[in-house]
């Protein structure tokens, strides 16, 4: 067993005398935490030699910041630091101090808040821990080792590789999935994904505490709404309370400084759960996503009297909602949307993958950017993928603050895992800690037991090779944990639902399409046209995407040539997937008809390819609600620079994926849908429209040139629905045309008036001329710059470039003829020196 052989792992010590600082806060009361903020030494096993190092770090930016690996980030030296992995390392702190009112706690406590992975631990020459999951905290009783002055800490980490190997060897087959991942509770995605590095490193990632208390400690906190919304809803207030002895006294409940319960209280050694029951909350103080009301927090007040004296206090603004995720048979198959205080909510986001590789540099600026870049694009949900890791509580209280749903992945992906006990009791207790530490966010919606594992357990050819006595074992363990032990822990610690694996069913399962969530990757990993996503369209499409490479001067970032080709050995590491240069291609040839030699305009044409076929894709699952009532496209950002399907690159540059899906995501929209001669065009609406309201339609076929060949027009009684049909017929006639027009639609309804272009054939068949665009430009005195298009013929796809970094309001659109668009620009940094723009066409690449 791995964690026997860690416990004999032989110590190694470098003492060294340097002074610490400490940061001091009060979590409660009677409780007192002080960060370790010391300075530290790193060592390889069986080297003298030491660089300095940081906590929270990790070992690849300890050995870069000393000059003794290259970032590996940059062109293929990815390659050359794989050795860091195979490595045992050894981080070494200089001496400390701790304060007398922390020590003259009845207990004191070391608590770890992240080692990555396999680490032993030793405190002033004494062993005080074995760790073996990069997802769990670890706290140690340190009572009568910690002294006041002269302590020293030394971290032990065994090779993640060297330890996986010895779990693997536990069994007389290999896991399905990657060799040595499964075996171990270290973030999946550190041993290489299709878009991203394999750097299997270690080190302390998160901070260490010194932690003092007497007897009691609030662990976590919840309110849960136990009825349908009405005008009093009752709520359910839980409290789990650690104590180290017996307690008995009152507890004191306030809510916003008005409402006050008190009942008895009675613990007993370990962890207690107190529970209230509030009848007649005001539905005002309901916490709501996105685009559906304000998020209002409500203030909890948690004190634990004794004999008049506060044990225990505890002050928290929380968010008060109900989540239901509707699963019901209907006449298609079966439900799958969530309802957010009793309103069904179509959801709108993408998929998240961690920010950085290396956690330790990811900063609350990089989260207000990532966050803000899906609320920019009118999103609502994001998806935090199973191979990554729990995020941070910055993270989560920002999706609280902001309204933005989580759909939160176990961090188990694309693989089967061990169904030993060891393993299996790891899980239990790292899920258990995630869900106390989370409890109370209203933005998590879902608690997900793994992405992909069950599909690829059924449809992946997981099993060939594996004799039935070994399928079984398998099975078990997949069993074991995500239908027995990870619904258990919900159960136990959350109110929220269970979803066991997403996708629910493959596409080929023949239902994948008619019940649960679905991943749907024919587009892409099958070549399907992109036109195959207004077909196959699901009740909750949870994932689907199309790759493309970052911007170019990101990619100038990771290559040494000033002008790179796709040959590039830089530009081809950092393409991981082993099909990504044909399926570009394939599809290019396909819609364009042509592949630019030019590597830059390659890299151009491929990003309006993502955006256009992920477009196409966001459109149909908005334009089939309520059959359809989600969509989250792979994937939101980048954990470093590399060809992905990403919408925002690792330098959190928009690819134009990102500005088509602000446009798809608009509260309110045209879509519309071309069957062979037959147009349907559709009204999509969050918002609550009034039944019965008049909308006026017009539709123009009109020439590039911009003259009218024909036009239709008329009225439409609207309903308040998600998805309403405003007008469907034959176009034949206007579609014979399609290769020199394109129609312009137009709706209007009370004060909204809202416009489509629809081209009506693929670009390569279309006859379009070099863009005739006049550009003019002024800089604000707030320094944004405004600049405004005119165009005289049909431009598609035009794209705004710059040589510095900002945020456009608008970008990658289409302009009609004799259009004057206005444009926003925002530096990052405020400068007087005027930036230099220029713009690209899809007209230039393809016109005659």
């Amino acid at each position: 067993m791995a964690y026997y052989y860690i416990q004999m792992y032989v110590k190694h010590f470098f003492t060294l005398a340097i002074a610490i600082v400490l940061a001091s806060s009060s979590l409660a009361q009677n409780t007192l935490s002080q960060e370790v903020d010391a300075e530290w030494e790193l060592s390889r096993f069986g080297i003298e030699e030491t660089f300095s190092a940081t906590v929270p770090g990790n070992v690849h930016t300890d050995l870069m910041a000393a000059g003794e690996i290259p970032d590996p980030f940059i062109g293929t030296n990815e390659d050359s630091v794989q050795w860091v992995g195979l490595e045992d390392w050894t981080y070494t702190s200089g001496t400390f101090s701790v304060p007398d009112n922390i020590l003259s706690k009845e207990n004191v406590k070391l608590k770890f808040n992240g080692l990555d992975t396999y680490a032993n631990v030793w405190l002033n020459d004494q062993h005080i821990l074995s760790a073996n999951n990069y997802h769990r905290s670890w706290e140690v009783d340190v009572k009568g080792i910690l002294e006041s002055s002269g302590n020293t800490l030394q971290v032990n980490f065994k090779s993640p590789i060297a330890v996986g190997e010895i779990l693997a060897s536990e069994t007389d087959y290999v896991l399905p999935g990657e060799e040595f991942r499964a075996v171990t509770r270290k973030p999946q995605f550190h041993y290489g994904w299709d878009w991203g590095p394999k750097l299997i490193g270690c080190g302390i990632h998160a901070p260490i505490d010194i932690v003092g208390f007497d007897n009691l400690r609030l662990v976590s906190q919840d309110v849960v709404v136990l009825d349908h919304v009405s005008d009093h809803i009752p709520l359910r207030f839980v409290f789990k309370v650690s104590a180290e002895q017996k307690w008995s006294g009152q507890y004191k409940i306030t809510l916003n400084d008005s409402t006050t319960f008190i009942g008895k209280a009675k613990l007993k050694p370990g962890q207690n759960t107190i529970a209230h029951v509030f009848k007649k909350f005001p539905k005002a103080g309901l916490w709501w996503p996105k685009g559906k009301g304000d998020q209002t927090f409500n203030k909890v007040k948690f004190q634990l009297h004794q004999s008049g004296k506060v044990a225990l206090t505890k002050e928290k603004k929380v968010g008060i909602r109900r989540v239901d995720l509707v699963t019901e048979k209907d006449s298609h198959g079966e439900t799958f949307f969530f309802s957010i205080n009793d309103e069904v909510i179509f959801c709108k986001g993408a998929n998240y993958i961690p920010i950085d590789f290396f956690q330790n540099r990811v900063t609350k600026e990089d989260y207000d950017r990532v966050i803000g870049d899906a609320i920019d694009a009118n999103m609502n949900m994001v998806r935090v993928w199973g191979g990554g890791i729990y995020e941070s509580d910055y993270f989560y209280n920002l999706c609280d603050s902001l309204g933005v749903m989580v759909w939160q992945d176990f961090m188990y992906a694309c693989a089967m895992y061990p169904h030993q006990k060891y393993f299996l009791e790891n899980a239990q207790l790292e899920a258990e800690e995630q869900l106390e530490r989370l409890a109370g966010h209203p933005s998590i919606v879902l608690w997900c037991g793994n992405n992909e594992n069950s599909e690829g357990w059924e449809r992946w050819g997981w099993q060939t090779g594996l004799k039935a006595s070994q399928k079984k074992e398998v099975a078990v363990g997949y069993k074991k944990l995500f239908k027995k032990i990870l619904p258990k822990a919900v159960r136990n610690y959350s109110a929220l639902p269970y979803w066991e694996s997403s996708p629910l069913l493959g596409r080929g399962d023949p239902e994948h399409q008619f019940r649960g969530d679905a991943h749907y990757w024919g587009v892409w990993h099958d070549a399907q046209p992109f036109d195959t996503l207004n077909y196959v369209v699901p009740r909750f499409m949870s994932e689907f995407g199309f790759q493309s490479f970052p911007e170019w001067r990101t990619i100038l970032s990771y290559t040494t040539e000033s002008k790179p080709v796709r040959s590039n050995p830089a530009v081809v590491s950092h393409e991981k997937h082993s099909r990504g240069f044909d399926l570009i291609d394939e599809y290019m040839n396909r819609d364009y008809g042509y592949i630019p030699d030019s590597f830059e305009d390659y890299v151009w044409l491929g990003q309006i390819q993502q955006a256009e076929g992920i477009g196409l894709g966001l459109d149909a699952h908005r334009r089939n609600a309520p059959y359809c009532m989600g969509t989250l496209y792979w994937q939101l950002n980048d954990c470093w620079p590399v060809a992905s399907w990403s919408s925002v690159d690792f330098f959190g540059r928009w690819k134009p994926l990102h500005f088509e899906a602000k446009t798809q995501f608009e509260p309110q929209k045209l879509s519309h849908f071309l069957d062979g001669d037959q147009l349907s065009i559709y009204l999509i609406s969050d918002e609550k429209l009034i039944s019965g309201t008049e909308a006026r339609w017009r539709f123009d076929l009109t020439e590039f040139d911009g003259n009218i060949q024909d036009s239709l027009s008329g009225l439409k009684s609207i309903r308040n629905d998600l998805s309403q049909l405003i007008w469907q017929g034959s176009i034949a006639h206007w579609k014979s045309q399609g290769r020199s027009t394109f129609i312009n639609a137009q709706v209007q309804f009370g004060d909204e008036k809202l416009n489509l272009t629809i081209d009506l054939a693929k670009p390569k068949d279309q006859q379009l001329a070099a863009a005739q665009v006049e550009v003019n430009s002024r800089q604000m005195r707030s320094g944004d710059i405004e600049l405004s298009f005119l165009a005289s013929n049909y431009i598609r796809n035009l794209w705004i470039e710059q040589n510095i970094d900002g945020h456009f309001s608008d970008n990658n659109f289409d302009l009609m003829p004799g259009e004057l668009r206005v444009v926003m620009f925002t530096p990052n940094r405020k400068s007087t020196v005027l930036p230099a723009f220029t713009f690209r066409t899809l007209n230039d690449i393809l016109a005659d």
